[in-house]
C-alpha cells in the first residue's frame, strides 16, 4: 500500500513536471520562432535586398561614367557584358524581395508588407528598369535626368522597409518581455514542484535501500563471478521476503535461466568457434591455390592477347599485300587489253596490207598482158614493114624499139609479179601470226582478269579476317581484364578468409576464458558440433582437391605457343 502511494504520488508529480516542460517548450518555440520569423529571416532578406539594391546603383554610375568618359575597347560588347551583368543583379533583388514577402508573417505586419511590396514594385517599373534600358541604349542624359525621381523612389522603398523594422523591433521586445513574465511564473512553480519530488524521492530511496537494495547486494557476487568468465558456480534460491514476496525470488530465478543459458550458448560458439576456425583454414588453403591459377591464367591470356596482337598485324600487312596485287593485276589487265587493241588494229592492217597486194598483183598481170599484146602488135607491124620494103623500113625500126620496149615491160611485170607473189606469201605468213597474237592476247587479257578478281577475292577475305581477328583481340583482352579482376577479387578473398580465421582465433581464446560444468546437455550439444564437423570437412576437402584438379586440368589444355613465338 505504502508503495502504491508512493508511485502514485510521483507519477503525478512527473505528470505535473512533464506538462509544465511541455508548456514551456512550447512557449518558447512559439516565442523564438515569432522572434526568428520578425528579427532573422525578414531582416536577413530585406538586407540583402538593400545591398542589392546599392550594389545596382553603384553599378548604374559606374556604367554611366564610362559612357561618358568613352574608355571602352570593344564598346558594344562590353557595354552588352555590364548590361547583362545589371540584369542579373536587378533579377537578384527582385528574388530577394519576393523570398522576404513570401515568408510567414504577423497580421500586424500586413501594413508594412503592403507598404513595402508597392514601394519596391514602383521602384523596380519606374526606377531601375527604365534606367537600365536607357543605359543600354547609351542615353545618359535621359539617365542623368531622371536620376533625381529614381533616387526618391529608392528612399520612399528604405522609408517602407525603416518602418518594417521599426515595428519588427517592437514586437520582438513585446514577445522578448511577455516571456519573461511568463518564464519567472513557471520557474516559481516548477521549484515548488522540484522540492515536492525531491521529498518523494527521498522517501522512494529510503525504502528501496532497505527492501530491495539489500537482497540485490548478493547478486553482485554471482555477476562478479560472470564477469570472471565464472559460469560453474551454482545460484541458491532467494528466501521470500514479507515486503518483496515475489520480485526478487523471480530474480534469482531468471539469472540461474541465464547461466544455464550461458552455459550452453558458449559451449556452442566455443564449438562452433572450433568449427569455423577448421573451416577458415581449408578456405583459405583453396583461396591461396585459385589465386596462385588465376595469376597462371591471366599470365596466359596476357601471351594470348600479345599474340593475337602480332597475328592482327600480321594478317593486316597481308590484306595489304594483297590489295596492292589486285591493284597490280588491275592495271595488267588494262595493260593487257590495251594490247589486245593494238594487236586487232595490227590485224586489220595486215589484212589491209594483203587486200593491196592482191590488187597490185592484178594490175602487174594487166601490164604483162598489155606487154604481151604490144609485143604481138610490135611483130605483125615489123612483118608488114618487110612487106613495104624502103617505104616500110623506118616503121620497121619503130616497130622493133616498140617490141623492145614491150619485152622490157614484160621482163619487168615478171620481175614484180616475183616480188609481189613474195609479198603475199609473206603478208598471208604475218597475218596469220598476228592472228594467233590478236588469240593469245584474248586469251591473256581474260587470264589477268581473272587474276584480278581473284585478288580481289584475297583482299576482301583478308580484311574480313583482319576484322575477325581484330574481334578475337578484344575479346581476348576483355577476358584478360576480367580474369586481373577476378585475381584481385580471389586475393581478396583469401585476405577475408585470413581475417576469418584471425577473427575465429580470437574467438575461440575470449570464449575461453569462460569456465562451464560439465552438464550432460553441454556434452550433447559439443558431440553433435563434431558430428557436424565430421562430415562438413571431408566433404569440403574432397571438393576443393576436386575443382583443383579440374581447374589444373582444364589449364593445361588451353595451353598453346603464342603466334610468331
Amino acid at each position: 500500500m505504502r508503495w502504491s502511494m508512493v508511485l502514485g504520488l510521483f507519477t503525478i508529480l512527473v505528470v505535473i513536471l512533464s506538462g509544465l516542460g511541455l508548456y514551456t517548450t512550447k512557449l518558447s518555440q512559439s516565442a523564438i520562432r515569432e522572434l526568428n520569423e520578425v528579427n532573422v529571416d525578414q531582416r536577413t532578406l530585406l538586407n540583402r535586398a538593400f545591398s542589392q539594391q546599392w550594389l545596382i546603383q553603384s553599378q548604374m554610375r559606374d556604367i554611366r561614367a564610362r559612357l561618358l568618359s568613352d574608355n571602352w575597347t570593344d564598346k558594344p560588347r562590353e557595354l552588352a557584358a555590364d548590361i547583362t551583368d545589371l540584369n542579373k543583379n536587378i533579377d537578384s533583388l527582385e528574388q530577394f524581395i519576393d523570398g522576404f514577402l513570401a515568408l510567414p508573417a504577423q497580421p500586424s505586419q500586413t501594413e508594412q508588407l503592403n507598404a513595402i511590396r508597392d514601394s519596391f514594385r514602383t521602384l523596380l517599373d519606374d526606377g531601375l528598369l527604365p534606367q537600365q534600358q536607357r543605359l543600354a541604349e547609351s542615353n545618359t542624359p535621359a539617365f542623368t535626368s531622371h536620376a533625381p525621381q529614381t533616387r526618391e523612389l529608392i528612399v520612399d522603398f528604405e522609408k517602407a522597409s525603416t518602418n518594417f523594422f521599426d515595428t519588427a523591433s517592437q514586437q520582438g521586445a513585446a514577445l522578448y518581455s511577455n516571456f519573461l513574465e511568463r518564464a519567472n511564473t513557471l520557474q516559481w512553480t516548477v521549484l515548488a514542484v522540484l522540492i515536492i519530488s525531491l521529498l518523494t524521492v527521498a522517501v522512494a530511496l529510503w525504502d528501496m535501500f532497505v527492501n530491495i537494495a539489500r537482497p540485490l547486494v548478493g547478486l553482485l557476487t554471482y555477476f562478479g563471478a560472470v564477469e570472471q568468465g565464472d559460469l560453474s558456480r551454482r545460484i541458491p534460491e532467494h528466501e521470500k521476503n514479507a515486503l518483496i514476496p515475489i520480485c526478487i525470488g523471480r530474480l534469482y530465478a531468471s539469472l540461474s535461466k541465464m547461466q544455464s543459458g550461458l552455459v550452453g550458448m558458449v559451449g556452442g560458439v566455443r564449438n562452433s568457434g572450433d568449427l569455423i576456425y577448421q573451416g577458415s583454414q581449408h578456405i583459405a588453403a583453396g583461396n591461396g591455390d585459385l589465386s596462385a591459377r588465376t595469376e597462371q591464367q591471366a599470365a596466359s591470356l596476357e601471351e594470348t592477347a600479345s599474340s593475337m596482337e602480332e597475328l592482327s598485324s600480321t594478317v593486316s600487312q597481308n590484306a595489304d599485300n594483297a590489295r596492292q596485287a589486285s591493284q597490280l593485276a588491275r592495271e595488267a589487265s588494262s595493260a593487257a587489253s590495251r594490247g589486245g587493241e593494238v594487236v586487232s588494229d595490227v590485224v586489220k592492217t595486215m589484212q589491209d596490207i594483203r587486200t593491196g597486194s592482191h590488187h597490185v598483183a592484178d594490175i602487174i598481170s594487166t601490164i604483162d598482158a598489155i606487154a604481151f599484146q604490144t609485143n604481138i602488135l610490135a611483130l605483125n607491124a615489123s612483118v608488114e614493114a618487110a612487106r613495104a620494103g624502103e617505104h616500110g623500113r623506118g616503121f620497121a625500126v619503130v616497130a622493133e624499139e616498140v617490141r623492145k620496149l614491150a619485152s622490157r615491160s614484160s621482163d619487168a611485170a615478171s620481175e614484180i609479179r616475183e616480188l609481189i607473189d613474195a609479198s603475199l606469201k609473206q603478208v598471208e605468213a604475218g597475218t596469220l601470226r598476228v592472228d594467233d597474237a590478236g588469240q593469245v592476247m584474248k586469251e591473256l587479257v581474260s587470264a589477268v582478269a581473272n587474276v584480278s578478281d581473284i585478288m580481289d577475292e584475297i583482299a576482301s577475305a583478308s580484311v574480313e579476317q583482319s576484322h575477325g581477328i581484330q574481334q578475337i583481340n578484344e575479346a581476348v583482352t576483355q577476358m584478360e581484364q576480367v580474369t586481373q579482376q577476378n585475381s584481385l577479387l580471389v586475393q581478396q578473398s583469401a585476405s577475408a578468409s585470413q581475417q576469418l580465421e584471425a577473427e575465429a582465433r580470437q574467438l575461440s581464446s575470449t570464449v575461453g576464458r569462460f569456465r562451464i560444468a560439465e552438464h550432460e546437455q553441454s556434452r550433447g550439444e559439443a558431440a553433435q558440433q563434431d558430428e557436424r564437423l565430421a562430415r562438413w570437412m571431408p566433404a569440403l576437402t574432397t571438393e576443393m582437391k576436386h575443382q583443383g584438379s579440374v581447374s589444373r586440368e582444364g589449364h593445361r589444355d588451353e595451353e598453346w605457343e603464342p603466334y610468331g613465338r
